[in-house]
């Protein structure tokens, strides 16, 4: 149910999150794109600062409520209870420890039982749709916002939590595939389709991974990717 997603998401405060959960760790999210992904080819803006967020990312406590409140109604319950799937990696725990507390505590009748399983167990079982809810992560192989949306399209076998729009997926095939030609045009798609992720709460983004590096002064050359490989050594050298 749309309200009840919505309803969870808008209890979750991803500041607290990223400056004190994971302090020093990770980005606060503006939507469902990570930033320093891809720029806008008219103006080199960043995508995640143009894309919508909205109640997606947003913390509302009271919004929550009436979300929760017209969702129990929709599905004719007055109390809601279901699994959350997590990795037993620290940082994912602490965070699904938070969601259960803050969520628990703002929504009336709401119950949510962690399930902490070995990671390889839990990819598995989210590639075969065996859960509830879960709590994983997405990396990009391009620099292009397509390399987070494409996975939601209906039929993308990376999609696991089974979420559906056509519209969505008519944006995205056309950014893919036809609307090329013209960056412009081609970019207004990929921001209506994230648009359309977070007013539906297709998914809920939570936080980004964020590392921090120290770098002798003296050595040079060395490139950090954000897609694909990490490093390249390519160009290296060391210069006192």
């Amino acid at each position: 149910n749309v309200n009840i997603r919505k309803a969870i998401s808008l209890t979750i405060d991803r500041s607290q999150i990223s400056n004190n959960l994971l302090k020093g760790e990770s980005l606060k999210p503006t939507g469902f794109v990570t930033k320093y992904l891809a720029y806008d080819p008219a103006n080199n803006k960043d995508f995640a600062s143009q894309q919508y967020g909205g109640e997606g990312v947003a913390y509302n406590p009271k919004l929550a409520k009436d979300y929760w409140r017209k969702g129990l109604k929709q599905i004719g319950q007055k109390k809601l209870s279901f699994d959350l799937m997590v990795a037993n990696a620290d940082n994912v725990k602490k965070v699904s420890e938070y969601i259960k507390s803050t969520a628990e505590k703002q929504l009336p009748g709401l119950k949510i039982n962690l399930q902490t399983v070995p990671q390889e167990v839990q990819y598995a079982r989210g590639v075969s749709g065996d859960f509830e809810a879960y709590i994983t992560g997405r990396g990009a192989d391009i620099a292009d916002p397509t390399a987070f949306l494409q996975p939601m399209m209906s039929k993308n076998s990376m999609n696991h939590g089974s979420w559906s729009n056509a519209e969505f997926d008519k944006l995205i095939s056309q950014s893919i595939y036809t609307n090329n030609a013209d960056p412009t045009v081609r970019w207004n798609k990929m921001l209506k389709a994230e648009k359309i992720i977070m007013q539906q709460q297709g998914a809920t983004p939570l936080f980004q991974n964020y590392n921090l590096y120290l770098k002798r002064p003296y050595l040079h050359g060395i490139t950090h990717n954000t897609t694909g490989s990490q490093w390249n050594y390519k160009y290296m050298y060391i210069k006192k």
